[in-house]
């Protein structure tokens, strides 16, 4: 219980900083996408971002049990990725793993993940998400004590949500299965042990698959969820039309140049010493434990780790935060291999056992410390929410009601802070996504929202400054037709009310 407890209290206070902060870019549009939710709303069909459908529906969890407001849903986002890691530490102990070294090994992923460079405002993007999946996912096959059956299928459950929050994890969560294999079974691998395995966890993403579809199949959610994903290469990897070619970001013609193009951007951010140098004593010593244990283990780990770092390369944007995903493989490889030293280290004297944990906790101590001293004496406060425009929230709320639609062309997050539905699906309004719709010129592209726009007739309409010289093309095909056609009544430069 004193290393469990230890964990979860660096783990709190190096979240400090994200439970208080401003909500903020990608947040506010899963946040959105949570409460469209729980006003009923059908994901894909009635409101659209591109991300898997678990992130909305975990949004939608986090505020029907913490709510929105006062960024209650934060709770959430706090204690479930800490229930994550608790349940790996607690499965690699009932492994006969140290207590010391399995609290070493969690403190070291912990100290990697609770950190601003991966994250823009919280633990609430679809990546840390996904990882919280993994990490609960992985913890639940690797238990073998009581309940097994349960635990495998919920562990097969979880890595299915993993995935199902960003697809890119796909890689590293499938190679962490089949390394799973070696890793199960006491002493060794059985055929009982492997058949049980592979049924269970297998019937765990079954059971995932099966709720999606009771859910999304009936509301139409999951033809569109389809239409949508077939759509993903045009919007993140197509070399002339996606969005990231439209900001300007470099890019080949081919997906090997850039694949190419991208391991120096995975170098510089990710795999450096600076970054993982403290995790690399414990990565070398596990894997040449590993290597001795199974040469099958010890490639499935190797493949972990390369499907790991492919992650971040499946758009051509390759954002900072995508190495999040990065980390599942690295979390696969500390375990496998710390699992593999086991039996070497029960079998040694006692001095060597916590020579070698307490070496690993010192490691990460002196890596980590000067961060969370910092964060212990940290005092932060949530910053209120602010206006796009001056009044804004008030005139909303003066001249609407909760059952009038509204339209911005800014961040999405204004719906369930004014407690008002879109007029229109697409959540993000700016120049750049234009490259992947339909159609030859701005006006026969726009033409689906400008239809909503006309079916809903927004009661409010708010042109949010915010990157206005990203919008100008929506404002001439798109806006200005719109309301000029139906007569709003222009109350500033920004808002316009329906007459």
């Amino acid at each position: 219980m004193l290393t469990l407890g230890i964990t979860a209290y660096v783990f709190l206070i190096l979240n400090k900083r994200f439970y208080y902060n401003y909500i903020a870019y990608d947040e506010g549009f899963f946040v959105w996408g949570g409460w469209s939710i729980t006003k009923g709303l059908a994901p894909y069909r009635d409101f659209i971002e591109f991300k898997p459908p678990l992130v909305f529906i975990t949004h939608a969890l986090a505020q029907f049990l913490f709510g929105f407001k006062d960024g209650g849903y934060r709770k959430f986002f706090t204690l479930f990725p800490l229930a994550s890691v608790l349940a790996l530490q607690l499965s690699l102990v009932a492994r006969r793993i140290g207590r010391v070294l399995a609290m070493s090994l969690v403190l070291g992923v912990v100290i990697l993940f609770v950190n601003p460079a991966w994250h823009d405002t919280a633990l609430s993007d679809c990546e840390s998400i996904g990882l919280a999946y993994f990490a609960l996912g992985l913890g639940c096959l690797l238990w073998e004590g009581r309940y097994l059956k349960v635990t495998t299928a919920l562990g097969g459950f979880f890595m299915a949500c993993c995935v199902l929050s960003k697809e890119p994890f796909l890689f590293g969560v499938v190679f962490t299965w089949l390394g799973l294999f070696w890793l199960r079974g006491k002493p060794r691998p059985s055929r009982e042990s492997v058949t049980l395995y592979a049924r269970y966890s297998l019937l765990g993403v079954g059971i995932l698959v099966f709720l999606l579809c009771v859910y999304m199949v009936p509301t139409g959610a999951m033809k569109a969820y389809l239409i949508m994903a077939r759509g993903y290469s045009t919007i993140y990897s197509d070399p002339t039309r996606s969005y990231c070619v439209a900001l300007g970001l470099p890019h080949a013609a081919t997906r090997w140049g850039n694949l190419k193009l991208a391991w120096p951007k995975i170098e510089t951010s990710f795999l450096n010493e600076s970054v993982l140098g403290y995790l690399a004593p414990m990565v070398a010593a596990g894997a040449v434990f590993a290597f001795r244990r199974s040469r099958g283990l010890f490639l499935v780990m190797v493949l972990a780790a390369i499907g790991a770092l492919w992650a971040p390369t499946a758009t051509i944007c390759q954002w900072v935060h995508y190495y999040t995903m990065s980390m599942a493989g690295l979390i696969f490889v500390l375990v496998a291999g710390v699992d593999s030293m086991t039996e070497a280290l029960r079998g040694a004297d006692r001095a060597i056992r916590w020579g070698t944990s307490l070496a690993a906790l010192l490691v990460v101590v002196l890596h980590g410390w000067t961060d969370f001293a910092k964060q212990v004496d940290a005092k932060y406060t949530r910053p209120p929410w602010f206006d796009p425009v001056p009044g804004a929230f008030e005139f909303i709320r003066k001249n609407t009601v909760p059952s009038d639609r509204i339209f911005t062309t800014g961040p999405p997050v204004i719906y369930p802070q004014t407690n008002r539905v879109s007029a229109v699906r697409e959540s993000n309004i700016i120049d750049e996504i234009l490259g992947s719709y339909d159609g030859k010129t701005d006006e026969e592209r726009l033409r689906p929202i400008y239809l909503q726009l006309v079916k809903n007739k927004p009661k409010v309409v708010l042109l949010d400054p915010e990157n206005g010289h990203r919008k100008v093309r929506h404002m001439r095909a798109l806006l200005i037709p719109f309301l000029n056609e139906f007569k709003y009544q222009r109350i500033n430069e920004y808002l316009y009310l329906r007459p």
